[in-house]
């Protein structure tokens, strides 16, 4: 508990001394007369600028006040409208404080009596939020402030074990030092009047990326269907990246543990039995006040959410954890969204842990049924590789990845060519369309006898699509003037990708290169139009 006293907010013995008009050096809680003179000058000068009419608007608007009288209800605001409208995010969160109030001097001393009070003695509790193994998550609010807070408070049962306070503490001071955007932030730690820990931390709105997930389509899925919940787990991998540079792993990454708010916020909560690591590369900033060994979650017992553990986690060796098992974690979500389910299913714990052990799982594709991207299936199946050698070595690789997906840019397999060597011929199937890195090429065509030259085609140029988009043979060769390297996009590659898009730009791609075909097979004889087969 001695690592708590330092939490308590607001009563401190110089913390609020200015706020409340004293004299340095004061007696008790009693203003000065200096102070309260000040306090009325200013209540009265806020109260002229707010009611003045001739008030330019948007210099009003800039010295707004947040106080707000407590006794003001929804119903007694007036309106607003043009550039005094407030942004309707703001309205909501502040809820029933959303309009701007005059501060007269019995306004101001009512608000400086909830400021001296103590954090604990100015929080109204307003309902239960969650339940968990530690204890209770609450909502209230901060009566000085107006803000609402969501206030996670220790179990009774276990106030009185060192273990268990160590581990509050420690989740508190770990997510309060990880200060990304994608991090719930912890505002405040300290004792309530019964002498139970807690902490209070964002409230945040919305609903866990499970709901997301269930709101997928039950069939086949497209990148259109994926576009939300990718960019979700964009966010997440961002506040992981960071975790990870600050030498921290989350050890419970799942789609409950992370949540959506209406506004396109995303935040990474639950930070309980996350890891800090033996940090001693030099890039990675160490937080202050962790002790590892101190936290009793030793290894030979496994923590977390068995259906999106790791193999290494499932087995209970804590010490063996790096990045690579949050990356495991991160593929299993991403598998759920593919797949429909969790990478493991059984009916215990015991088996559960099993099969996680084994990391034995079946492609997206086959536990769904069809209709699943096959980059991003292979993208989860990467993250999923039982030996960590074989995953993306770190978040921010398996976030590259993503983004390939999502917005393109991705590398095709490159093939080289020596100068004189056929790269299509005249009559084959196609099985793929060529993009030319480097080097140049001529393409030309054989008929009766005659070789006609076609064209002659160097870097950034593109050859081998009309004969995958219409699917006819090919009508010309096309040989390497000089070594070459080309991008390869095979058919497969193609039909994913034209699949994906919307259906009737599919089908639009498709007819106009049939349509070209024919009107260039009519004119051929008379034109000899370029051909690149």
């Amino acid at each position: 508990r001695r690592l708590c006293e330092t939490g308590r907010v607001g009563d401190g013995p110089d913390d609020s001394a200015i706020a409340r008009g004293k004299a340095v050096g004061g007696d008790g809680d009693q203003p000065t007369l200096a102070g309260r003179a000040r306090a009325s000058r200013e209540s009265q000068r806020v109260a002229t600028v707010v009611a003045r009419p001739d008030q330019d608007k948007r210099e009003s608007s800039k010295m707004a006040t947040v106080a707000a009288r407590p006794s003001a209800a929804a119903g007694d605001q007036a309106p607003v409208s043009g550039e005094d409208r407030t942004d309707p995010g703001d309205l909501r969160t502040l809820g029933a404080y959303q309009t701007i109030a005059e501060a007269g001097p019995e306004d101001l001393d009512e608000l400086l009596s909830e400021i001296r009070k103590p954090l604990i003695g100015r929080l109204d509790f307003e309902d239960l939020i969650g339940k968990g193994g530690m204890g209770n998550v609450e909502l209230v609010l901060d009566r000085a402030l107006r803000r609402r807070l969501a206030k996670k408070i220790i179990h009774p049962d276990l106030s009185d074990e060192q273990q268990a306070l160590y581990l509050f503490v420690r989740e508190a001071r770990i997510t309060s030092q990880l200060d990304h955007p994608n991090i719930v932030p912890v505002h405040h730690l300290g004792e309530d009047e019964d002498g139970k820990l807690f902490f209070t931390m964002k409230h945040v709105k919305g609903r866990p990326l499970t709901a997301m997930i269930q709101a997928l389509p039950k069939g086949s899925l497209r990148r259109i269907d994926l576009v939300a919940v990718l960019d979700v787990l964009l966010k997440v991998c961002d506040a992981l990246s960071f975790a990870h540079s600050r030498g921290v792993l989350h050890c419970d990454i799942k789609p409950d543990n992370i949540m959506v708010g209406d506004f396109g916020e995303v935040y990474l909560m639950d930070w309980g039995i996350s890891k800090v690591l033996g940090v001693s590369e030099p890039n990675i900033k160490r937080l202050e006040g962790i002790d590892e060994t101190s936290v009793g979650l030793t290894s030979g017992l496994a923590m977390g959410t068995p259906a999106y553990m790791s193999p290494e986690q499932a087995t209970g060796n804590r010490d063996g954890l790096d990045e690579r098992s949050d990356v495991f974690s991160m593929g299993a979500i991403l598998y759920r969204i593919l797949a429909g389910k969790a990478p493991y299913g059984a009916e215990s714990t015991t088996s559960l842990l099993s099969k996680a052990r084994a990391a034995r799982i079946e492609v997206p594709v086959v536990a769904r049924g069809s209709g699943v991207p096959l980059e991003l299936q292979r993208v989860a199946m990467r993250a999923l590789a039982p030996r960590r050698e074989d995953r993306f070595r770190t978040i921010r690789h398996f976030r590259d990845e993503l983004q390939t997906y999502l917005f393109g840019g991705g590398e095709f397999p490159m093939a080289r060519f020596k100068r004189g060597e056929h790269i299509i011929h005249q009559g084959d199937r196609g099985q793929a369309v060529y993009i030319i890195e480097k080097g140049s090429c001529r393409a030309y065509r054989k008929e009766g006898g005659e070789t006609i030259e076609l064209a002659t085609l160097g870097a950034g140029e593109v050859f081998g699509e009309t004969a995958i988009l219409a699917d006819v043979p090919r009508t010309a060769s096309v040989v390497a003037l000089q070594d070459m390297q080309v991008y390869v996009v095979t058919r497969q590659v193609m039909e994913t990708e034209l699949a994906d898009i919307k259906p009737w730009l599919a089908r639009l791609v498709r007819a106009l290169a049939e349509r070209f075909e024919d009107e260039r097979t009519r004119k051929r004889g008379a034109g000899k139009l370029p051909d690149k087969g």
